[in-house]
């Protein structure tokens, strides 16, 4: 790791209409830069709320333009870009953060770090698969996977064991649905696992595709939330 703390991050606000600066716990790592939903330092079990990958052939680096800091009133910017494949940009998929610091010292930190966190192309860390990421509820892998040009091709996919990414995903909502029936709350790892099944059908996931044990995602769903009717609905 090469560092990490709370910074303020440029994002959208209510509604999607204007930019608001929210403070965020920030980790710059070899090959990427996490962003995470607030702005103490997460536990273990939560993960990034966005990320930028850090490679020599995809990444920028800018500083802030006269114009943008007088708009954003803040002094000390730095934009974080990354170019990857997509569907976006004639092919290309761009991922942005915009970062303040409170003086010129700390931008200065944070940029060496990140330049020297920036790997070279054949170094730059693989994305996980859709499988791998429906099991981890990783929203921001599964969403640049889908934005990918063989999106079709892999949304139905079937692995060794017959299952789909759609297959894990209705397995990982399932587990936080009985995770937080515990506390009684809708927990924000719920909130995101029934955002990932509702992704998944939106590209065409086809919940009628057996796995091994001939089970259907709808049956898994029968078999696996059992006492959790209100979680049943949704996901059916």
């Amino acid at each position: 790791m090469y560092i990490r703390g709370t910074v303020e991050r440029l994002q959208m606000g209510h509604g999607g209409f204007s930019s608001v600066w929210k403070r965020r716990w920030t980790v710059v790592t070899k090959g990427a830069l996490y962003c995470f939903g607030t702005e103490l330092r997460p536990g273990p079990e939560e993960g990034p709320e966005f990320q930028v990958r850090l490679a020599s052939h995809v990444t920028q680096l800018s500083d802030a333009t006269f114009a943008f800091k007088e708009r954003f009133d803040r002094e000390h910017c730095l934009t974080v870009e990354s170019t990857g494949r997509g569907r976006t940009q004639k092919g290309k998929a761009r991922r942005t953060v915009t970062l303040a610091f409170k003086d010129p010292g700390t931008l200065a930190n944070w940029r060496a770090c990140l330049e020297r966190a920036t790997v070279p192309f054949d170094l730059a860390p693989p994305k996980p698969s859709l499988f791998k990421a429906c099991q981890r509820i990783d929203l921001v892998s599964i969403n640049d996977i889908l934005l990918a040009e063989n999106a079709t091709e892999l949304i139905n996919e079937q692995n060794m064991y017959k299952c789909t990414a759609l297959h894990y995903a209705v397995k990982a909502a399932c587990n936080t649905a009985k995770d937080a029936k515990k506390t009684n709350e809708i927990t924000p790892d719920l909130e995101k696992s029934l955002m990932v099944v509702a992704l998944l059908m939106a590209h065409g996931a086809n919940p009628h595709i057996k796995d091994n044990l001939g089970r259907t995602c709808f049956e898994i769903v029968e078999l696996t939330v059992v006492g959790l009717p209100r979680t049943k609905k949704i996901i059916l």
